[in-house]
């Protein structure tokens, strides 16, 4: 059994905010096995919206990108990594700013 994912930071446009379409760079450690990121709100219950999220070629950085078809309102979120057998990271990331075009 592996680590559990650590979120140490984001990367993204924080002065525009994420858009549909667009990419969240997660950096931390533990992040071979990750498949998606859950979005939480300002209270940290779940959205229901699972974003897809690849490593970026080595352990320490993964992708997520904001689906364009979402529906989500525009909102300050959090965001937990997980793994393809479902471990969870040991931490929330964010707040990220949600917006729409």
């Amino acid at each position: 059994m592996s680590d559990s994912p650590r979120i140490d930071a984001l990367r993204y446009d924080d002065k525009h905010g994420v858009a549909p379409g667009e990419e969240i760079v997660f950096l931390g450690e533990y992040f071979e096995d990750v498949d998606h990121a859950v979005v939480y709100d300002k209270n940290q219950q779940s959205l229901g919206v699972l974003l897809e999220a690849h490593p970026q070629g080595k352990d320490s950085e993964v992708a997520a990108r904001r689906s364009l078809d979402d529906k989500l309102k525009e909102q300050q979120v959090y965001l937990q990594l997980v793994t393809a057998d479902g471990s969870r990271s040991s931490n929330l990331a964010g707040p990220v700013r949600f917006v729409n075009p």
